[in-house]
């Protein structure tokens, strides 16, 4: 059920509450406040379901803006993570950014990247211009892969290993993200050039019914970011 339905079936004693409760948080964004005349089409919201979910809709699309307006860079989160250890789950977590900051917002190798081009060049253009970095952690994410004897994180065309290096080289902000149960290597385990990675607190995804608390943590935690 979503935001306009559970709204519209709650009593009617709390409906306007939860109607207000929804806009005040929709409606807090970084800096300045909105548009004041896209404000006014929602502060009398009509509470059938169908007008709520555009008035929604339109709040959200406010906070979108206002997010992008404070900052120039082109994406606001980087997504870095290995396929064969956590794609199925990157593709979850990606929806849930996408949903909550736009898909234009967030960069991925797969969906993002232009036919073509130099693609150790493109990643290096493309974290210049985000605002942060997420590296998915899996149980795998350390060891060979398939009929391979060595990590592909000790060697330093690994696109992840380039990926984290460019990141910590510009100082980027990167939040580790633990998933199907991986916690921090340990220094020792990372070659010289990410051992900083260390020292980043990260946050732990569960699946579900812990997933959507867990994203929810981990967008609060990108939106402080943002906003600084």
């Amino acid at each position: 059920m979503n935001i306009p339905e559970f709204i519209s079936k709650a009593p009617e004693k709390i409906k306007s509450k939860l109607v207000g409760f929804t806009f005040a948080f929709l409606l807090r964004a970084p800096g300045k406040t909105g548009n004041n005349r896209e404000k006014r089409r929602v502060e009398k919201p009509n509470n059938e379901s169908g007008q709520l979910q555009t008035e929604i809709s339109v709040i959200v699309s406010i906070r979108r803006t206002q997010t992008q307006q404070f900052s120039n860079k082109k994406y606001s989160v980087f997504i870095s993570y290995r396929r064969a250890d956590s794609a199925y789950v990157m593709d979850s977590i990606y929806d849930k950014l996408a949903t909550h900051f736009g898909e234009e917002r967030i960069f991925s190798d797969v969906r993002s990247t232009p036919l073509s081009v130099d693609f150790r060049q493109h990643i290096d253009g493309v974290i210049a211009d985000s605002e942060v970095m997420i590296v998915l952690i899996g149980r795998d994410w350390l060891s060979p892969q398939e009929n391979e004897t060595k990590r592909r994180i000790d060697n330093s065309k690994d696109m992840v290993r380039i990926e984290i290096e460019s990141a910590l080289e510009k100082r980027i902000p990167i939040i580790p993200v633990f998933v199907r149960g991986a916690e921090m290597p340990s220094e020792d385990e990372l070659p010289l050039p990410l051992k900083e990675l260390v020292y980043r607190s990260g946050i732990s995804i569960r699946p579900y019914p812990d997933f959507d608390g867990d994203t929810d943590r981990l967008i609060e935690g990108l939106e402080r970011i943002l906003r600084s």
